[in-house]
Parts: C-alpha cells; sequence; structure tokens
C-alpha cells in the first residue's frame, strides 16, 4: 500500500508564514540595535554634552519611518531650548526600500552635527572645550567605529525571535 499527499499547499503556506515570521523578527532586531545605539550614545563616554539638556532628550530610533524608541524611553527628560528644539523626532522622512529594514537613530536639534563633529562644516566655530568630562565630539561616531555591538545584538534579537517562532508554530 503507498500513501501519498500533496505537500505544495503547506510548503507555500509555510513559506509565507516564515517569510513574515523573519521581517517581524529582523524589525524587533534591528530596534533593539538601534535602542543599545541610542543608550550608549547617552551613557557610555563620549557621551552627547550634558549642558546641551536638549540633546540628551532629543534622541529616537527609527525602524522604516516608525519611531520604535526615545531617550524618555530610557529615561531623559524632554528639555526644550528657547527656540523649541528637544523633542523626539516622530516622523522621518527617508523612502523605504523594499527587502531592506533599516534603523535610524538621530538627535532632533539642528546642533547636535556640531557636537558630534566638534565644528562646524566650513571650519568656522571650533568647540574648544565640553563642560563635563565624558562627554563630546564623536558621541556617534565611537559608536559606529564599534558597530560589530550593535550587529551582534540584532543577530541575538532575530535568533531568538526566529526560535520563539519556530516553538510556536510547532505547538
Amino acid at each position: 500500500m503507498t500513501m501519498t499527499t500533496d505537500f505544495g499547499p503547506f510548503d507555500r503556506s509555510f513559506a509565507s508564514l516564515a517569510k513574515h515570521a523573519t521581517r517581524k523578527g529582523g524589525i524587533l532586531a534591528m530596534a533593539q540595535a538601534g535602542t543599545l545605539f541610542l543608550r550608549d550614545m547617552l551613557f557610555e563616554e563620549p557621551t552627547i554634552p550634558l549642558d546641551e539638556g536638549t540633546m540628551r532628550g532629543a534622541g529616537t530610533v527609527f525602524v522604516g519611518n516608525v519611531v520604535k524608541a526615545t531617550s524618555l524611553d530610557l529615561g531623559f527628560p524632554m528639555v526644550l531650548d528657547d527656540e523649541g528644539f528637544g523633542r523626539p523626532a516622530l516622523t522621518l522622512g527617508i523612502p523605504a526600500v523594499p527587502h531592506e529594514i533599516m534603523a535610524t537613530i538621530g538627535i532632533n536639534v539642528p546642533y547636535a552635527e556640531v557636537h558630534e563633529r566638534g565644528e562646524r562644516f566650513d571650519g568656522t566655530y571650533k568647540i574648544k572645550n565640553y563642560s563635563h568630562s565624558g562627554t563630546g565630539a564623536g558621541f556617534m561616531r565611537k559608536r559606529l567605529e564599534e558597530a560589530d555591538i550593535y550587529f551582534e545584538a540584532a543577530a541575538d534579537a532575530l535568533n531568538d525571535e526566529l526560535k520563539n517562532w519556530t516553538r510556536a508554530s510547532l505547538r
């Protein structure tokens, strides 16, 4: 006696579910890596300058165009400057790229770039002294030099999410 069955519909359904779980896991993984990046800018030397409380409270992590975390989530209060700057961004105008999951981490104040570089692009203004030790230029660049930490965090989060999905789908 021989028994046969057509696994084609099952294979297609399983592939669709796996694709959805992988994308969902990838978004979660990038959100966790981006949040770790923002946390490190706030807590690990060199940090975002302390006297610029507006900068510390204005960090945002996006995955795609969706807010996943802000400085407020990490315990920093929002402090507005005289011009009203200092709020975490709630929108991001970067177009989505198909099949790409991108985390964007930013500080939503116009002078964050000058503080990161330690000077204006044209060199007309250089920051000579930061008010507190451990703060200063390179608070973002230092994280980029250690990018492996964030890619490992994303890989671990994706691995965990896929393990959870696999366990749930086998029940």
